[in-house]
């Protein structure tokens, strides 16, 4: 007669004494106790027992994160993101600018930035400054308020947050983008990453870190990668300084870290402050 897999008559611990003394051998069922026998503490039974609750609590983790993978809405997601940082109408803070970049000459540098809804920019800086003229206010509104396509990937850990990976693609060819990769953090409601592959400056990722007590969150320091062609160099740096000499090279790669400090929040800005000029794509 075939013995059940979970048969505990034929469960015994092979290095666990018998009541005789013998060695019992729970592969080879060599003796036929039942859990009376060994007593309800038997090893075998309780490992058993253990065994079987353990792949059944699995299955059931896996299962639900699968159903609740896919019951994501990554539109709903980016819509709360845009959302909160619609709550600030304007707001100044204090950057700090360092830039290692092949072919441009750039000493780190200190400015004042200004921002007013939804596109307003202004920087001030007491001397000379290499400034990047993508990201720095990190409005969402560049890719969330026109027309895109939303597909969520898959959930992940990101320098210990739990995260959750977006693709966006613009559906409008005006857009510079052509496909943005998002870590959206759905505890705090933030990014924590873009990556984004633009027709003019090639790729670019941005690593935002949040240690200011703002609400909503705003940065406290961001990284740029990027690696652009030719053709973007114009539109990488407000102020740049391309090395002369260095003209007929194919393109940019280094990296820019921006650090933000005192922040001030919905100062009610006059549009007068900001001039066309001012403004740039972010």
């Amino acid at each position: 007669m075939t013995q059940s897999f979970l048969d505990t008559n034929y469960l015994t611990h092979p290095l666990i004494p018998s009541q005789e003394g013998k060695t019992q051998d729970c592969s080879k069922g060599a003796v036929k106790q039942s859990p009376l026998e060994r007593g309800f503490g038997g090893v075998c039974f309780g490992i058993m027992a253990v065994l079987e609750k353990t792949i059944a609590t699995l299955f059931m983790i896996v299962l639900s994160t699968t159903l609740f993978a896919q019951e994501r809405n990554p539109k709903e997601l980016l819509d709360l993101i845009q959302s909160d940082f619609e709550k600030v109408k304007d707001y100044t803070v204090d950057i700090e600018i360092k830039i290692d970049v092949n072919f441009v000459d750039a000493p780190n540098s200190k400015a004042k930035l200004y921002f007013k809804q939804p596109n307003k920019v202004k920087i001030e800086s007491d001397g000379f400054a290499i400034i990047p003229k993508q990201g720095l206010t990190f409005s969402p509104s560049e890719l969330l308020s026109k027309s895109y396509s939303a597909i969520f990937i898959k959930s992940e850990i990101l320098d210990s947050f739990m995260v959750d990976v977006i693709k966006v693609i613009p559906l409008e060819d005006s857009s510079d983008i052509l496909l943005s990769t998002l870590w959206v953090d759905p505890l705090y409601n933030v990014i924590r990453k873009i990556e984004s592959v633009t027709k003019k400056m090639g790729t670019i990722t941005i690593y935002l870190k949040y240690e200011n007590k703002t609400a909503p969150p705003l940065p406290s320091v961001a990284k740029f990668f990027f690696n652009t062609t030719n053709s973007g160099h114009g539109t990488m740096f407000k102020n740049s300084d391309i090395k002369e000499s260095n003209k007929e090279k194919k393109g940019l790669s280094g990296k820019v870290i921006v650090k933000y400090s005192n922040y001030l929040l919905n100062q009610n800005l006059a549009d007068s402050l900001f001039v066309e000029e001012d403004e740039f794509d972010f």
